[in-house]
């Protein structure tokens, strides 16, 4: 290992605080940049919408007849979809619940022992 080496090392040493301060500036520009573009992106949905009302309406179906055979048919479809959903938020939520209170329990039982054994 000859003095080039340990200079190298050294000068990457220093120096590479300086890449890191670079790096971490371009990441904050990206970042400054992705959020004007995306501002500028809801700013031209709002004044198309605005300008344009007719984008905004209903489709057909939901705005057209009631007892007809393909808006009752969205109906039930929506109500399928919300079920299915539902349901599958309320096991997650009902597992949470079951391990949370097992933990409780586990915790008042180490606790108990501690106690006794003392």
């Amino acid at each position: 290992m000859g003095m080039e080496s340990v200079h190298f090392i050294s000068r990457y040493f220093f120096f590479g605080w300086f890449r890191t301060c670079d790096l971490w500036y371009s990441s904050v520009k990206k970042i400054q940049n992705d959020f004007l573009m995306r501002k500028g992106i809801l700013i031209t949905l709002v004044l198309v919408l605005a300008l344009l009302p007719e984008v905004s309406y209903a489709c057909a179906t939901c705005f057209g007849n009631p007892n007809a055979a393909a808006t009752q048919g969205m109906n039930k479809a929506i109500i399928a979809m919300l079920g299915v959903t539902g349901t599958v938020l309320s096991g997650f939520g009902s597992s949470i619940y079951v391990l949370n209170r097992r933990a409780r329990r586990y915790a008042k039982s180490l606790k108990r022992k501690k106690l006794i054994q003392r």
